[in-house]
């Protein structure tokens, strides 16, 4: 998501490393489906084919979408999960 991500983890903290790789793996395969700065996302798919027809999604990703919306209900448009988009043209 274009983004830079650090884990810090305490000092003695059982298992560190094998725990941060499942962390790290975890943020890659959300960057994979959500990332709209990957064409074979599932973000960039719907983005690519919602405004013609109906796209089934992953349920995970509807739930997210759902919150987002609702969010952005609750926040009268303050939380705005597609402003990111409006930062690639400035």
């Amino acid at each position: 998501m274009a983004t830079d991500w650090e884990l810090v983890i305490p000092f003695g903290t059982p298992a560190a490393l094998e725990r941060a790789d499942l962390v790290f793996n975890k943020i890659d395969q959300l960057e994979d489906q959500l990332s709209v700065y990957r064409s074979h996302s599932e973000v960039s798919r719907l983005n690519q084919i919602a405004f013609q027809a109906a796209v089934q999604v992953e349920s995970n990703l509807f739930e997210l979408l759902e919150l987002a919306a609702k969010l952005s209900d609750e926040t009268g448009g303050a939380f705005d999960v597609s402003a990111g988009a409006m930062g690639k043209f400035l």
